[in-house]
């Protein structure tokens, strides 16, 4: 369980997030939901460890994180899979684990070695999607993951990325799709 206590954000003298108290569950699809501007992806970055805060946030046990942020962020020099793979050892093995994943998320034999500019925006989200997974995380932070994808391709990466949401925790911010969430916090804007 991840136990958010008293937690404030501030940008200079804007308050971003003000005394947040949430308690998130072990297991289970957690969404984030709020206007734009309200601190959503600011307290994702948060929870990651990205963003200074001050308050409590309590984890009852080490925990790994994996994320998908807004930004595809695919390093330029690797191929498709390698991106995938690059999380771990890029070897025999966990290129082919990356190849199944993308796989999953629609991807060609042939897109498996695309270099990142050869991908669109959508393929690039994708491959971003399916390196989130090729990790044993505990939690998985997916920041507007199907941001640029059509409605195939959501469900597709949604198909990946929710999987698990019996075993571990998933926490969702979108503004894409209808997912059936376990619990819903909606984040106040503070303007």
């Amino acid at each position: 369980m991840i136990e958010i206590k008293n937690v404030s954000v501030s940008f200079g003298d804007k308050k971003i997030i003000d005394n947040l108290c949430i308690s998130l569950p072990d297991t289970g699809l957690v969404t984030f939901s709020g206007a734009s501007g309200s601190g959503k992806t600011t307290l994702l970055r948060t929870l990651l460890g990205l963003q200074n805060y001050s308050g409590e946030i309590i984890k009852d046990r080490k925990l790994t994180f994996s994320a998908v942020f807004q930004e595809s962020s695919l390093l330029p020099w690797l191929t498709a899979a390698e991106n995938v793979a690059a999380v771990c050892e890029i070897n025999d093995n966990n290129l082919e684990k990356a190849k199944e994943l993308l796989s999953q998320v629609g991807f060609d034999e042939i897109d498996f070695d695309k270099l990142p500019y050869e991908l669109s925006v959508g393929m690039a989200r994708r491959v971003a999607a399916a390196r989130a997974v090729m990790i044993d995380f505990d939690v998985l932070v997916l920041d507007e993951p199907f941001a640029g994808l059509d409605e195939d391709n959501i469900s597709a990466v949604a198909d990946l990325l929710l999987s698990q949401r019996n075993e571990k925790l998933i926490i969702l911010v979108t503004h894409v799709g209808d997912f059936s969430a376990d619990f819903d916090y909606k984040i106040g804007n503070n303007d």
